[in-house]
């Protein structure tokens, strides 16, 4: 095997690898902040909003964090597409949308 193609490879590999960790990662932190009281408080306030206000709870602060949190999601998720593809056009996401 040519090794610019074993390297290529290799490359794909580890960085499906670290893609994978990255996955399981989130969803780890995202079950154990869903079982905390932070994430009972969630329930509550996705539940009922206003029996949430009522109980003292700051439903906009809340909603502003949810937010925020899954727009570092998102952000991290953009970064990894960006590294392994290299380019981002729009051009190529209306090509990805089509194929879905």
């Amino acid at each position: 095997m040519d090794p610019a193609v074993a390297s290529g490879i290799w490359v794909k590999l580890l960085y499906a690898g670290l893609l994978s960790a990255v996955l399981l990662l989130l969803i780890l932190l995202t079950q154990l902040a869903l079982k905390s009281p932070w994430g009972r408080m969630m329930h509550a306030i996705r539940d009922n909003e206003t029996a949430a206000e009522a109980m003292g709870k700051d439903v906009t602060r809340r909603h502003l964090q949810i937010f925020v949190i899954g727009s570092a999601i998102i952000g991290l998720a953009g970064a990894m597409m960006i590294t392994q593809d290299g380019l981002m056009s729009p051009g190529a996401m209306h090509r990805c949308a089509i194929r879905s």
